[in-house]
C-alpha cells in the first residue's frame, strides 16, 4: 500500500513536463523575441523568461521531492540498475544521470536518487542547453555541501532522468 496520500508518478510527470517544455521552448522563444521585438520590453521578457525561471525552479524542486520519495518506497534507483545490469550483463549500472564534480574537477557518476538530492541540496540552478548529449541543469552546492559532501556543482542530464521517469507508470 502506498503510504503518501498523493499519486507520486502522476506528480513525477507533470513536474517533468514543466521542465521538457521550459528546456524545449527556450531557443525558439529567444529567438521570436530577439527576430520580432527590437529595443527593451520589460513585461514582454518577464512573460517569456522570468516566469518561466520561476516556473522551472518550482518543478525542479517538487519533482526532486517526489523523485526521492519514490525511491525511499519503490528503491527505484536499484531498479534501474537491476534493468541495466539484466541487459547488458555489466556490474555498473548504464543507468547515470550525469555527474557529481568536486572542487578539484573529479567527476562521479549520479543515480536517481543523487539526483534528486542534487537538486534539493543546490543554491541554484544554471542550463547548458547547448551540451552535445542533451541539455544539461547545473546545480550548484551550499557551502555547507561542499564542506560535508565534497561537491561543488552537478552536471545532470535531464534526457537521461526524463527517459527514467518516462519508464514510471502513471
Amino acid at each position: 500500500m502506498n503510504t503518501f496520500p498523493l499519486p507520486l508518478t502522476q506528480l513525477i510527470h507533470e513536474n517533468l513536463s514543466v521542465v521538457m517544455m521550459f528546456i524545449y521552448s527556450r531557443r525558439p522563444l529567444a529567438e521570436f523575441r530577439h527576430g520580432k521585438f527590437v529595443g527593451t520590453w520589460k513585461y514582454l521578457d518577464r512573460a517569456l523568461f522570468d516566469i518561466a525561471d520561476e516556473k522551472v525552479t518550482k518543478a525542479l524542486i517538487e519533482l526532486a521531492l517526489f523523485i526521492r520519495h519514490l525511491d525511499d518506497e519503490k528503491k527505484i534507483s536499484r531498479v534501474l540498475t537491476a534493468i541495466s545490469v539484466r541487459e547488458t550483463g555489466a556490474e555498473e549500472s548504464k543507468w547515470t544521470f550525469g555527474n557529481a564534480i568536486d572542487e578539484i574537477g573529479t567527476k562521479t557518476p549520479l543515480t536517481m536518487r543523487e539526483v534528486a538530492n542534487k537538486i534539493l541540496h543546490s543554491t541554484g540552478f544554471g542550463w547548458d542547453l547547448n551540451a552535445g548529449p542533451g541539455p544539461i541543469l547545473i546545480c550548484t552546492a551550499h557551502e555547507s555541501q561542499k564542506k560535508r559532501a565534497k561537491w561543488v556543482r552537478a552536471e545532470i542530464e535531464i534526457n537521461q532522468v526524463a527517459a527514467a521517469c518516462g519508464l514510471l507508470m502513471s
